[in-house]
């Protein structure tokens, strides 16, 4: 939300906004009722029921709530999970279903494709909503995204959050983390990502002169420290992030002893989970 707040104020107007994966409307809502035109996009039914319930408690919100999954092509999906985590699959297990649309097509009919800034935050569905995005971004070269990378979600579906970051930057956009030192750290799709979920700036812009926050270029440092404390936590997905992302950290630190300890101590709890890596 702070850099939705500070985007604005250096436009100096309201903003046009793509919320992807709006939820109940946690930043849609408090955008819309300052004055900035919000497209709410939301698979889940009863999370768009409070959107809808959300847009008529503020009669003035310029919100406009969609009741769509954000997906590769058209078809019908189903929902599992729920609440923030709802996910789209190919099961009718949960009994709950949705449109699947592409984003660009979504953004498109509802006339949205002059929008400043674009959220994602489908729970790895990210990198096949960017299908086709290409025409959307060539008529609107200053969009930025604002998009999670999930370690997890984005194995859930088969691909990496290191095919996300690949995707934007042959896109065109250069990539920084919001770490939660407070700055803004220069990434790529080739580096650690450090944590297991972190919030990742798509822009064309050079940061470093903007003012929003410290830029501050990669740091090998605090990625690697952070692997290694999620190598050693009990929780078996904060493992497996760790063990995924060694092979992204530099041969030195591999090679010491710490983290040798550290990974076979993790081979042998896990020896199917680490078998392919």
């Amino acid at each position: 939300m702070l850099y939705f707040n500070f985007r604005a104020d250096e436009l100096g107007r309201p903003m046009t906004v793509v919320d992807v994966g709006a939820n109940i409307g946690a930043l849609s809502l408090p955008l819309a009722v300052s004055g900035h035109r919000v497209l709410s996009i939301e698979a889940d039914p009863n999370n768009y029921a409070c959107l809808l319930a959300a847009k008529r408690a503020n009669p003035g919100a310029n919100l406009l709530p969609v009741n769509l999954a954000a997906t590769s092509r058209f078809r019908m999906v189903f929902l599992e999970s729920d609440s923030a985590w709802t996910q789209v699959t190919d099961s009718p297990a949960s009994g709950r279903s949705a449109l699947g649309m592409p984003l660009v097509d979504i953004i498109e009919t509802f006339e949205f494709a002059d929008a400043d800034l674009i959220k994602m935050d489908i729970e790895g569905s990210e990198f096949s909503a960017l299908t086709a995005i290409e025409p959307l971004i060539a008529n609107n070269p200053d969009v930025e995204f604002v998009y999670e990378s999930n370690f997890e979600a984005c194995d859930f579906y088969g691909h990496r959050r290191q095919d996300l970051a690949r995707r934007f930057e042959d896109l065109g956009y250069s990539l920084y983390c919001f770490r939660p030192q407070g700055d803004l750290m220069r990434y790529a799709s080739s580096l650690p990502q450090g944590l297991a979920i972190v919030d990742m700036l798509a822009t064309k812009r050079d940061m470093s002169g903007v003012g929003y926050a410290p830029v501050v270029d990669y740091d090998y440092e605090w990625a690697e420290l952070e692997i290694r404390k999620a190598l050693n936590r009990p929780m078996e997905v904060q493992q497996k992030h760790a063990l995924s992302d060694l092979k992204y950290c530099r041969p030195a630190l591999l090679d010491s002893g710490v983290w040798k300890r550290a990974y076979q101590a993790y081979l042998k709890k896990n020896p199917a989970s680490a078998s392919g890596s």
